[in-house]
């Protein structure tokens, strides 16, 4: 039994290793990455609104947008946006028993935070487009952008970006921050 543990610890630290290597041979020239706390748990940095501030996460795998989409969401964004919808609801939604043997199941959402801002942000986007207040292509976009950043922060380590969004006062600033991601593809 120790043996096997012993295996399955090194497997995990060499895969590990292997991840810390492909993000430190990635070309960093104009992408700046800040830790988002430092050893003592405290914020690194003090933003101030014209600093430039970048999170990275890796971009979401998009061979699983074949999940089946919801006919609002597709007849407002188009068929694309809602694959993306229904690959992020898919990732953040799931379904839990409280009780073995009771019928009744209870939705959970992970990081609910992230998945209500963007939320949010989806319906405010929306009345902006029926107010005629943006256009369509420039609210497609990003809804499709913060979309995937939605999915590939359910993997990562997000703690310090949600108390971000916390600290947002409007729908407007929350889209700032969004826009401050930059995405790794692999």
């Amino acid at each position: 039994m120790e043996i096997r543990t012993t295996l399955i610890l090194a497997l995990v630290l060499v895969v590990s290793g292997l991840r810390a290597q492909e993000v430190a041979s990635l070309n960093s020239d104009d992408v700046t990455v800040w830790p988002a706390s430092n050893k003592h748990g405290n914020d690194f940095i003090e933003t101030t609104p014209d600093e430039q501030l970048t999170f990275t996460y890796y971009s979401p795998d998009e061979e699983k947008l074949s999940l089946p989409v919801r006919a609002s969401v597709e007849s407002t964004w188009g068929k694309e946006i809602a694959q993306y919808y229904a690959l992020f609801e898919s990732v953040y939604i799931y379904e839990e028993q409280p009780v073995a043997g009771d019928p009744n199941v209870v939705l959970r959402i992970r990081k609910p935070r992230i998945y209500k801002s963007i939320k949010g942000i989806e319906n405010y986007l929306r009345k902006e487009l029926k107010k005629e207040a943006c256009s369509m292509s420039g609210a497609s976009q990003q809804i499709k952008q913060i979309l995937k950043i939605g999915i590939a922060a359910i993997s990562e380590d997000s703690e310090w970006f949600e108390k971000q969004l916390k600290k947002q006062k409007s729908k407007n600033e929350e889209i700032a921050l969004y826009n401050k991601i930059v995405l790794i593809n692999i």
